[in-house]
């Protein structure tokens, strides 16, 4: 029985860790993770960091005050490569680890309605931003008005708040821990 409470934690644990593909620019050379999330979007039109990170920390439920970019790039389309077998999918090699990344994109003639910022989780491979451009504009019908070269920067958001399967993860150390602790 103690066996396979820890066989079964085991296999709880690594299913939960582990990301059973990745994707990847260069021709295989190097990989970006998975798919990022979008977190949430906006319209802020052409707003500042402190109205941009306000935002931000509305979102994801924290205090005023308690986020900073860590890192704001202005971007270039050359800036983001093209992730292999993908139309829409690009990568971008971020300058630190961030929990979530925040975009911004100009979006004179696209339809009304578009967001002009977007927050996303950063999945797996923290150093690496990849997103698909039909997230941003899911009601464009042509790509060719939502571009790679629309995103003005990218401000690297570093949060407090730890990820649930972390703590998951952590809590199930410690049950295995106490329940093999108690039967020895």
């Amino acid at each position: 029985m103690k066996l396979l409470f820890k066989m079964t934690s085991l296999l709880l644990a690594s299913g939960i860790a582990v990301n059973s593909w990745a994707l990847t620019i260069d021709a295989g050379a190097t990989d970006v993770g998975v798919l990022d999330d979008l977190y949430a979007d906006t319209y802020l039109g052409n707003s500042g960091d402190t109205t941009e990170l306000h935002w931000v920390e509305d979102t994801l439920g924290l205090a005023t005050d308690s986020l900073l970019f860590n890192v704001k790039i202005d971007t270039v389309a050359t800036d983001w490569t093209l992730v292999d077998g993908t139309p829409s999918t690009y990568a971008f090699a971020l300058a630190t680890d961030p929990e979530y990344y925040l975009i911004k994109i100009g979006t004179g003639n696209l339809p009304l309605g578009v967001s002009s910022h977007y927050l996303f989780t950063n999945n797996s491979e923290f150093s690496y931003a990849v997103l698909d451009l039909t997230d941003i504009c899911s009601t464009c019908t042509d790509l060719s008005n939502i571009n790679i070269g629309r995103i003005s920067h990218v401000g690297e958001v570093f949060s407090t708040v730890p990820e649930p399967a972390t703590l998951a993860l952590f809590g199930m150390g410690l049950l295995v821990l106490a329940v093999s602790r108690r039967k020895v």
